[in-house]
């Protein structure tokens, strides 16, 4: 009944069926085409015999590329080394992977991986 890309506030109201005589089933029934659409929000105004669907916005997609590279460390741990290259490339923590864990008091040569970012982003 309502397909396709929406607005976020978009919304849509249809009047509840005839055999729809409590709130409950009325509830009942807006839970279920809620569980079963994606992305739609349905709520019941029983004084209206309404059911309205309102669509929630898509988060965007994150980019599904990743650029691999090495860090040379020196005094830094991991998880230090990746919350100040989040900063520095302006992505969340949660877009950087690496493996293993190095001395914090040595000179290391480690791996990261970023998603979403590109070579030249790395180099500037």
């Amino acid at each position: 009944f309502a397909t396709g890309p929406h607005q976020p506030d978009t919304y849509v109201e249809f009047y509840l069926p005839k055999n729809i005589t409590s709130l409950s089933r009325a509830r009942s029934l807006a839970s279920r085409i809620s569980s079963c659409s994606r992305g739609i929000c349905c709520t019941v105004d029983f004084k209206s015999k309404t059911i309205k669907f309102s669509f929630k916005p898509k988060k965007p997609r994150k980019p599904d590329y990743y650029t691999v590279f090495s860090v040379r460390k020196k005094n830094i741990e991991g998880k230090g080394a990746v919350r100040l290259l989040a900063k520095m490339l302006k992505i969340e923590v949660a877009d950087i992977g690496y493996a293993g864990t190095k001395d914090k008091r040595a000179i290391t040569l480690q791996k990261f991986s970023a998603r979403g970012v590109t070579p030249n982003m790395i180099c500037k």
